[in-house]
Parts: C-alpha cells; sequence; structure tokens
C-alpha cells in the first residue's frame, strides 16, 4: 500500500511504473540518486533534491530502460496513485485514490505536480487549504501556480487498474481510444473518450461496465466501512483491467463486501475474471513468430501492451534492416499503429530517423507531437525542431515543445517567450508547460515575455 504498484511497456520501449507517497529513495543504474519525501512519509528527506536538480514530492511515475538504467521522473506529488496507463502516442493517464472525497483520473503532463502535498513536500494539503476552497480543488491545489489540472475529480472512490483500449473486438464506436479506470469501491469501471482540448485532454467519465447503477454504495471508507453482504450488487470489486491479444477487454474482480480499511472479507475466495466483447465474439490469438520479421511487426500491431513490447524489442534488435517493414506501418489505417511505428523508427538509426523528421509537418497534431517526442527522445536537433513548432497552430504540439525545455539553459528563453506569446489566458495546461519549461531562468523568460509585450497588457 502506498509503495510500489505497477510496471508498464511504453510505446518507446521504456518500462513506465510507479510508487504510491510512501515516497523513496533510490539509486538507478546510471547512478542517480532520486529523492521522494513528503509530510506523510519520509519526512526527512522532503525538499531535498534528487541528483537530476529537481525536487520530487511523495507518489511520483517514472520511466526507465529496461536494464534500469536512465530513470526520469515523469510525474508527482500524487497520493497513492494505483497504476498508469501509456497510450501509443506517449499520453500518460492515471487515477489516484485521495481517501475521500477527490479520487482523480487525470492525463499526466510530462513533469507534473498533482499538488497533494506543498511544493517542497512538508506540509499537507489540509496545512495549506484557504477559507471556502472546496475539497477537489484544495487536495490537488487547483488554485495553485506550479500543480497540474486534476482532470476529473468525482469523489470517493479506491481506483484501481487502468488502461487505454486502442482498437480490438469493439468496433468503430472506441476506434478513437478509449481509457478505462478501475473503481472498486463504486463498483464500476469508469470509461472516457479522452478529446484533445487546448494543451490538454477533455475527459467525461461514463459507467463502462457497473453492477451498481443506482450507485447505493456500501463497504468503502467513503461510507464509513460500513458492509452490507445482501447488496450483491456492491461486491464486485474491478481491481484490474487490461486488452487481450485477443481484442477483448479482461476485466479482474475480486468480489469482496468491504474495500480499504486494510480488510478482506470473502471467505469464499470468489473472484472473478471476465471477458468483455460483442455478442457472438469468439476468441482467437494470432500465432506470433518472432523469428521473421512479419511475426515482429504482427506482435508490434497487437492489442496487448506485453504482445505489442515483444514485436518492439526484436524489430529494434534488428537495426536498420527492420525500417522498410516498420515504415510500412506509418499508412497503417489505426491511428495508434502508425504512432507505434514512429517510436521504433527514430531508434532505427539514421535511415529511420529520416523517416520520422517529415513528420514533423504532418496535417495531424497527433502525429507532430509523437515526431517530436521521439525524436527528442534521441538527441536528434531540439533546439532545431522546438524553433519551428514553438508557433505550431496546436497548443498541445506548443506544450510538449515548452516541456521539452525544462532542463535547458538560455538557449530555450527565446523558443519558451515565443511559446508564451500564443497563451489564450485560460488553457491551465498550456500556462503549466510553459512554468515547467522556464524552470531555473523563470527571471529570464518572463524579462523575455514582458519585452515582447505593451506594457498595458501587464498591468
Amino acid at each position: 500500500d502506498h509503495s510500489l504498484h505497477s510496471v508498464t511497456a511504453g510505446p518507446d520501449g521504456q518500462w513506465y511504473w510507479n510508487h504510491g507517497n510512501c515516497g523513496a529513495q533510490f539509486t538507478d543504474k546510471s547512478g542517480k540518486t532520486f529523492r521522494l519525501g513528503s509530510a506523510y512519509q519520509m519526512q526527512h528527506i522532503a525538499g531535498k533534491k534528487s541528483d537530476d536538480g529537481h525536487v520530487y514530492v511523495g507518489g511520483a511515475s517514472y520511466r526507465m530502460n529496461p536494464d534500469g538504467t536512465h530513470a526520469t521522473v515523469i510525474g508527482h506529488n500524487y497520493r497513492n496513485s494505483y497504476e498508469q496507463t501509456i497510450t501509443s502516442f506517449g499520453d500518460v493517464f492515471q487515477n489516484d485514490n485521495d481517501d475521500p472525497p477527490a479520487c482523480r483520473t487525470t492525463f499526466v503532463m510530462e513533469y507534473g505536480n498533482a499538488g497533494f502535498c506543498s511544493l517542497d513536500g512538508k506540509r499537507s494539503w489540509q496545512a495549506d487549504r484557504r477559507p471556502g476552497q472546496e475539497t477537489s480543488v484544495a487536495e490537488w491545489r487547483q488554485e495553485d501556480p506550479g500543480t497540474m489540472p486534476a482532470g476529473d475529480v468525482y469523489g470517493g472512490g479506491s481506483p484501481t487498474g487502468i488502461t487505454y483500449y486502442e482498437g480490438g473486438s469493439l468496433g468503430t464506436k472506441y476506434a478513437g481510444g478509449l481509457l478505462l479506470s478501475c473503481e472498486p469501491a463504486r463498483n464500476v469501471v469508469f470509461g472516457y473518450l479522452p478529446v484533445p482540448e487546448g494543451a490538454g485532454f477533455k475527459l467525461e467519465r461514463f459507467d463502462f461496465l457497473t453492477t451498481n447503477t443506482d450507485k447505493d454504495f456500501a463497504g468503502t471508507d467513503f461510507k464509513g466501512g460500513r458492509v452490507d453482504r445482501n447488496k450483491k450488487k456492491t461486491l464486485f470489486r474491478p481491481s484490474d483491467v487490461t486488452v487481450g491479444p485477443d481484442g477483448a477487454i479482461y476485466v479482474c474482480d475480486w468480489y469482496d463486501p468491504r474495500v480499504g480499511g486494510h480488510s478482506d472479507q470473502d471467505e469464499t475466495l470468489s473472484g472473478a475474471i471476465y471477458r468483455v466483447a460483442p455478442k457472438g465474439f469468439k476468441s482467437s490469438t494470432p500465432k506470433l513468430n518472432l523469428e521473421t520479421s512479419a511475426g515482429q511487426i504482427t506482435a508490434l500491431k497487437s492489442n496487448a501492451i506485453n504482445v505489442r513490447n515483444l514485436g518492439f524489442t526484436r524489430l529494434k534488435a534488428g537495426g536498420e534492416k527492420s525500417v522498410p517493414a516498420v515504415a510500412a506501418l506509418l499508412g497503417d489505417p489505426n491511428k495508434f499503429i502508425r504512432a507505434r511505428a514512429v517510436w521504433l523508427l527514430s531508434q532505427l538509426g539514421d535511415t529511420g530517423i529520416a523517416k520520422v523528421q517529415p513528420l514533423l509537418k504532418h496535417r495531424d497534431a497527433e502525429m507532430r507531437i509523437v515526431a517530436f517526442r521521439a525524436l527528442r527522445r534521441q538527441d536528434v536537433d531540439l533546439l532545431k525542431n522546438a524553433a519551428k513548432l514553438a508557433s505550431d497552430q496546436s497548443p498541445a504540439v506548443r506544450r510538449e515543445v515548452a516541456l521539452a525545455m525544462r532542463n535547458l539553459g538560455k538557449e530555450a528563453v527565446p523558443i519558451l517567450a515565443t511559446i508564451a506569446a500564443h497563451f489564450d489566458g485560460a488553457d491551465r495546461t498550456y500556462l503549466e508547460a510553459i512554468g515547467t519549461g522556464a524552470t531555473g531562468k523563470e527571471s529570464q523568460v518572463y524579462a523575455a515575455v514582458i519585452g515582447n509585450s505593451a506594457p498595458g497588457k501587464w498591468t
């Protein structure tokens, strides 16, 4: 609990993992030490910088190479996030259990601070709560600079497993992507159809799978722990969800009268795994021969994250010989498969990189974003590409450019000033991305922004 949780393979071949706000102090295989304390646990290191020069707080998400090198914090200051899911474009979504009443489902902007504790980790949200602030606002510091938008804050609950469906057995209705988040306290698997909104995403929640349509809850912390064994509808406790290689959705239910409170009360051990698919569905898993290029491509196109990673790993090992087969996927009708090809091509030498660079001018903003991300990870022309995209018509593209400036020096200032000039005055994700990119050079960026504006606009 509140400690090490989930590990997931990302579309870039790295491993993504997280822990709750018990915090951590560890050294990766590159010799870099991370220190994450908070007002909850590890108070003695709260506010101390990690070896990358930044202060991180409480719960956090990371990515790293499979061999344990080059760990990077991609989000922090959570309470007790159970898991994160990464789309093939590299967008990260998570849920977080607040221990009622402000659970949330969130798009995790890279380096984002969720706000559960103060910036130095030494004060709880209750200590800094201002008069009149609702819990959902105060707990995630939604009126404080330096915190990312909380997304869908829905109240009491106990969110667990989360995944992103990118195609499979469910037809065209969810072909654009379906975010699924387990909520055992509410006897439901929430569904979202994330829609780009400014520099972030609009997350409108609906019940994808539930046994409790009238929302008469029991056995949860936000109901005081009261158990009612006669209410069968409250015993559905979805703890995890994933997409199988056959394209169906699988939900794990531990079936128990109680959620939270370090208590389990089902002596019958009646948990189950459910398959969600259209009527008449017949499960069929493609046969894979990972010794052939065709088999590796089939794996990369799989509906299942773990199978995709098998294909990615083998194709990457093939080096530039894999480029023709992978490049062919740039014309696939499924946008997510196209995005997987971008990540892989950027890691297949100069020939692969040459296939990615033109995508910075793609008509689709999502493709421009994944191309920029992939090239940035390979240290290919970062400043050159950032300068070109700093005035991109898409605020989401400009968000990515701003975030990429975080660990750079004065050379990033004119790029950030250009991005700031496009701020609409209302988009919080965009504003926080500028602030994140300006880390360590705030005064220079502010001076550049003011210098390019009429004084009357800033008074």
